[in-house]
């Protein structure tokens, strides 16, 4: 299964110091539900030995919207897309009334047409140069 870059990458207490993904909050190796953004770090994560979590590079905390819901403001998928029209209410043009959870949040790439999608748009990112996909194992 393919994956886009780890939402991990853009946090500021990931580690560059050796091979692999690992960071102040899990230096042996970052669990792979955090990696492919089954589980959202912006809470401690179970059996987690320490009571960091994700923080964006810049330094600003987390913001949500949805707030019931803890749908993040940014989105790993969407925000890279030269295809998002207003980030702030989850509009693009494929999904001109609302991005489905599931891509926002970075479980679906959206690299091919998603149910309910009324049209051909795909994933686009703004500069293809940056683009990087990972193809994660088990034993990484």
């Amino acid at each position: 299964m393919i994956y886009r870059e780890p939402k991990c990458e853009r946090c500021k207490h990931i580690l560059h110091d050796r091979p692999g993904y690992h960071c102040r909050a899990f230096p042996d190796k970052i669990p792979e539900p955090i990696l492919t953004g089954e589980f959202e770090h912006t809470v401690r994560f179970p059996r987690q030995k320490n009571n960091i979590i994700f923080e964006p590079q810049d330094g600003n905390k987390l913001v949500t919207i949805d707030g019931e819901f803890q749908i993040p403001v940014f989105s790993v998928i969407c925000n890279d897309c030269s295809n998002l029209t207003d980030g702030s209410k989850r509009k693009c043009k494929a999904f001109p009334d609302e991005i489905p959870y599931e891509i926002w949040v970075g479980k679906n790439p959206h690299i091919e047409l998603h149910p309910e999608q009324d049209n051909d748009i795909l994933f686009e990112h703004k500069d293809p140069k940056q683009l990087r996909f990972i193809h994660f194992h088990k034993h990484f």
